[in-house]
């Protein structure tokens, strides 16, 4: 069976991007951040190589078209950084996620097991002590042991 309409705007809705680099919308702002510290690095770099390197005390002209080249060189190369870390924090994030969702998981089927456990013993416990009492009444004799239950309370201190 086909999807319908809502079901589809539903998947475009959950899976914005934006950029040219198709960058989730969710992480958008990181990408956005480390594209604009690196393209300031770029850029500082690229003034610095014009003003006081190579292009120093040269032609005008070539130097105001080697800075346009570096700065358009500087842009991609930031936009791609940038996309490769947001990329990077993304699956360290997912991984992160799924890792502590299995934990949960486990602990939580832990905690399932031990409590079954802890359930059986305690119904041994009682199962015992009834039986000792019911034997103990067949024979008409007083039984004076104290429930499991009270048992433990004055272990623990209770």
């Amino acid at each position: 069976m086909p999807p319908n309409e809502t079901h589809l705007e539903e998947i475009r809705q959950s899976d914005r991007r934006e950029s040219i680099w198709s960058v989730n919308e969710r992480w958008r702002w990181l990408y956005f951040t480390f594209f604009l510290l690196l393209m300031g690095a770029g850029s500082a770099f690229v003034v610095w190589r014009e003003a006081f390197g190579r292009g120093a005390g040269g032609d005008v002209v070539q130097s105001f078209v080697d800075f346009f080249i570096g700065e358009a060189a500087a842009s991609v190369a930031s936009a791609g950084m940038a996309l490769w870390i947001t990329e990077v924090v993304m699956l360290s994030t997912m991984i992160g996620r799924k890792l502590d969702e299995r934990k949960a998981r486990i602990l939580s089927e832990g905690r399932r097991e031990g409590q079954r456990e802890g359930r059986a013993a305690r119904d041994a416990e009682w199962r015992a002590w009834h039986g000792r009492m019911r034997e103990a009444q067949a024979r008409g004799e007083e039984f004076t042991e104290p429930p499991p239950s009270l048992r433990a309370n004055d272990a623990n201190g209770a």
